[in-house]
């Protein structure tokens, strides 16, 4: 999943870290915890913040300060004493400030411990102090080290500065005056040089990955020394350091993930970080670094594609999530939550979609229900593109899963999907001023379509299949209008080749001339994807076949309408235009008086007829037949008034000569006669028709 800018709006997070215990019997004295909010002023002197919003994410209930800045707040029984506990603080113009980065603990005794906050003014400089900008790095790279795959950037980085940034407009303070801050604080590191795990966070900084690696695993490997001299140390001592060499690890496995180029070393990293720590010890770390180490199987699983390796690291990815999520963290780390299922979902869909097809459905089942789990945590206001790609992902699972299951399942399972992806698309942006993502929009406008048009190919009535296909025509559409040809030309093909089939589909289930309209509209979007696609290649071969099939159901239309032509002109090119390719898709040649009449045959139709049956003959291979056919065409024009013109496009015939191997030698000079055709008037077309004449035999 791609990953998400911080928008927090004066909100202020506090996590506690550190792990007590308590007797159910104390807990259960009193469920509720206080604390005392403080506003630092100038000279360091504070005064009560009277007003302030407290509460817990997720749990609503908010609470506020009074006029002494004390606060009173629910406690869940989820958390117990020493348990890590989020606040959300929000005041106005204020920002929090100590403890650092607001860790806490639940206190042993709720009835007589007072927790203390204090807030200073936005844009205050204590903020960019050289422990504040350490730990303003530190959880910038934590929000970058659980990402969805998708997010990932390739140059690596991006998020990183993307956090600064909307850090540094959330406290008050420009993005270059942060940045600043930053340079001067890596300067002074790394000319120190005298702390390999802080030389780790300036290199991971500058997005030198190789360098923040190489000094996160030198860290770690001291420490790891340390702790071997410290065995006969204390209990608490061990656990700390190694917790230390955990982190260390752990840092250096998320440089070589954001470095795009090393993620065999970045398993090895968290392959080591996972031994320094115990799911009793320290569970919130001992779930984080499984997660991590999830990731790092699922982004080798993604980067061999294809084969027995793949699906071995993807498994291995499963089963890291899954002992990730063996922690109960949904209230105490909401985010790591989120992310694991998110994960979780993309690594099972995958393996839906490239294992054996006796374990797909399987896989794909389990897809569905990470994603429902991920979505159990309301991430809308504050993650909002998260919360997108989180119903991207559940509309997709069951749009596949769906597809693999018969029956009224399958028909329900595609309705899921449709539901999931109409939430993605109506998923609000932040109020930040950012606008989504249109390239984004498109793929789910079209993603959307493609479901829709599945349900109408499923669907038990004319009438529902209509509806569906029209709904589906009108997503690919909005796709079409987010993309463009020269943007994405892979993706406008689809989008036209798609458009094509919810046209046809509507055709087949319509009547009178509107089913002609329909057929012709879907003509074009078939023609328009061909012109935009690589030729031979499948999704070429999926176009083809799709304005092949459009051609035949035009003819068979206007079979079951009496064999009469519709009165509108340009349908009537268009219906004799595909009856007689759709006789040479069967095989045959349609003679003239096979046709169906229009009252009168006009020149301009038994011209345009002529250069169909040209076009046809060089099909059949029978070149001979070209110089009668061209005398027979010039007597036509020769016979008509000076300002005589055809009128007919040959859309259809020219996207016909594109496609059809068999004129792959001719196309040039096919295309030369129907440009001499579409002269404005009768000298011009004679003149085009005689070149073509002298020009037959040598092209």
């Amino acid at each position: 999943m791609g990953k998400e800018r911080s928008v927090r709006k004066q909100l202020v997070t506090l996590v506690t870290l550190l792990g007590l215990f308590v007797s159910g019997a104390a807990l259960a004295e009193q469920r509720v915890l206080r604390g005392h909010v403080l506003l630092v002023e100038k000279n360091d002197e504070t005064r009560p913040a009277s007003g302030a919003q407290v509460e817990l994410p997720g749990y609503g209930n908010p609470a506020r300060t009074d006029s002494s800045g004390m606060f009173r707040l629910f406690l869940p029984d989820a958390f117990k004493a020493g348990d890590p506990v989020t606040l959300s603080v929000r005041l106005k113009g204020y920002r929090v400030w100590s403890p650092q980065e607001g860790r806490t603990l639940v206190p042993k005794s709720l009835e007589t411990q007072v927790l203390e906050v204090r807030l200073l003014p936005a844009g205050s400089r204590k903020f960019l102090s050289d422990e504040g900008i350490e730990q303003l790095l530190r959880a910038a790279m934590d929000s970058t080290r659980n990402q969805p795959p998708e997010s990932a950037n390739p140059r690596g980085g991006t998020e990183l500065s993307r956090y600064l940034a909307d850090w540094a407009h959330q406290y008050g303070f420009s993005a270059q005056q942060v940045k600043a801050e930053v340079e001067r604080w890596i300067a002074e590191v790394e000319k120190k040089q005298d702390d390999e795990s802080r030389m780790a966070v300036a290199a991971f900084a500058r997005k030198d990955f190789q360098a923040a690696a190489r000094h996160a695993g030198a860290s770690a490997e001291r420490k790891r020394q340390r702790l071997e001299e410290l065995l006969q140390k204390t209990e608490a001592e061990k656990q700390r350091l190694g917790d230390e060499v955990a982190r260390d690890y752990q840092l250096q496995g998320a440089a070589y993930i954001q470095d795009r180029k090393h993620f065999g070393e970045a398993l090895q990293a968290y392959e080591q970080a996972v031994k320094y720590v115990s799911k009793q010890s320290d569970p919130l770390l001992w779930a984080s670094l499984w997660s991590n180490l999830g990731l790092s199987h699922q982004l080798l699983g993604m980067e061999k594609r294809t084969g027995t390796g793949a699906l071995e690291h993807l498994e291995a990815a499963v089963v890291a999530y899954r002992r990730a999520m063996e922690v109960p963290i949904r209230e105490q780390q909401p985010m790591l939550w989120v992310v694991t299922y998110s994960n979780l979902s993309h690594t099972l869909l995958r393996l839906g979609r490239s294992s054996a097809e006796e374990r797909q459905a399987e896989w794909l089942k389990q897809a569905v229900e990470a994603s429902r789990l991920a979505l159990q945590v309301d991430v809308r206001k504050t993650y909002p593109t998260l919360a997108e790609n989180l119903q991207t992902a559940l509309g997709t699972a069951l749009l596949e899963l769906g597809r693999r299951t018969q029956g009224e399942a399958g028909l329900s399972l595609l309705a899921q999907s449709v539901e999931a992806l109409e939430l993605a698309l109506a998923t609000p942006t932040c109020n930040c001023g950012e606008k989504k993502d249109p390239k984004r929009q498109a793929e789910l406008h079209h993603l959307l379509g493609g479901t829709l048009l599945d349900k109408s190919m499923r669907a038990h009535s004319d009438e529902e299949a209509l509806r569906e296909a029209v709904r589906a025509e009108k997503e690919f559409r909005s796709a079409l209008s987010g993309v463009t040809r020269e943007q994405a030309p892979e993706s406008w093909a689809a989008n036209q080749n798609n458009l094509g089939l919810a046209l046809l589909h509507q055709g087949e289930h319509t009547q009178g001339e509107a089913r002609f309209s329909l057929l012709s509209r879907a003509a074009d979007a078939s023609c328009l994807a061909l012109s935009s696609m690589s030729r031979g290649t499948k999704e070429w071969r999926e176009a083809r076949q799709n304005l092949h099939r459009t051609v035949l159901e035009y003819a068979k239309a206007i079979s079951d309408y009496a064999s009469v032509l519709p009165e509108d002109f340009v349908l009537q090119t268009r219906s004799l235009e595909s009856l007689k390719l759709a006789a040479y898709l069967q095989g045959s040649r349609l003679v003239w008086p096979a046709l169906p009449r229009s009252s009168p045959m006009t020149p301009q139709l038994e011209a345009g007829l002529r250069a169909m049956d040209i076009t046809l003959a060089l099909a059949f291979r029978d070149s001979e037949a070209v110089p009668g056919e061209l005398d027979a065409l010039r007597a036509v024009i020769a016979a008509q008034p000076p300002d005589f013109k055809i009128s007919w496009d040959f859309s259809l015939l020219r996207c016909f000569i594109l496609s059809e191997g068999r004129l792959d030698s001719s196309s040039d000079w096919l295309r030369t006669l129907l440009q001499a055709l579409q002269a404005d008037h009768r000298d011009a077309i004679f003149e085009g028709l005689y070149n073509a004449r002298r020009s037959f035999g040598t092209h």
